[in-house]
């Protein structure tokens, strides 16, 4: 072992590379020192800086956005149903005053049925009285004659 020490190799880190290094350390030790100062904490819309800042997180907008429209499309869709039913009630009111107009209408038939069939049974009556009459008449006619 003591015979490769003299042919130990150092690397050695090119300087533009150990630059870039040094820079991307600088910018990860400042963005901690902003983390540290806008500490998140999660809230109901987004996501509550120290500072009191509202920010809204990642994604977040997006999902409102379809959550808005998904209860916009829901409640289109309640108001489209409303308005059928509201159709359907009219059409059911109508066929109901329909139905009632019929039912008066056939009242009134069999009413005035029944009327005729009484002024018939009246004049056959008066009829009968008639040849009754008459028949008395001739009885006494023939009565006299006899």
């Amino acid at each position: 072992m003591d015979s490769l020490l003299p042919f130990t190799v150092t690397f050695r880190m090119p300087v533009a590379e150990e630059k870039d290094e040094e820079e991307e350390e600088e910018k990860e030790k400042e963005e901690e020192r902003k983390g540290s100062f806008l500490e998140k904490i999660e809230g109901e819309d987004g996501l509550r800086t120290q500072s009191g800042i509202d920010v809204k997180a990642e994604g977040r907008e997006e999902e409102d956005k379809e959550e808005e429209e998904e209860e916009e499309e829901e409640e289109e869709e309640q108001e489209e149903e409303e308005e059928e039913e509201e159709e359907e009630e009219e059409e059911e009111e109508k066929e109901e005053e329909e139905e009632e107009e019929e039912e008066e209408e056939e009242e009134e038939e069999e009413e005035e049925e029944e009327e005729k069939e009484e002024e018939k049974e009246e004049e056959e009556e008066e009829e009968e009285g008639e040849k009754e009459e008459e028949e008395e008449e001739e009885e006494e006619e023939e009565e006299k004659e006899d």
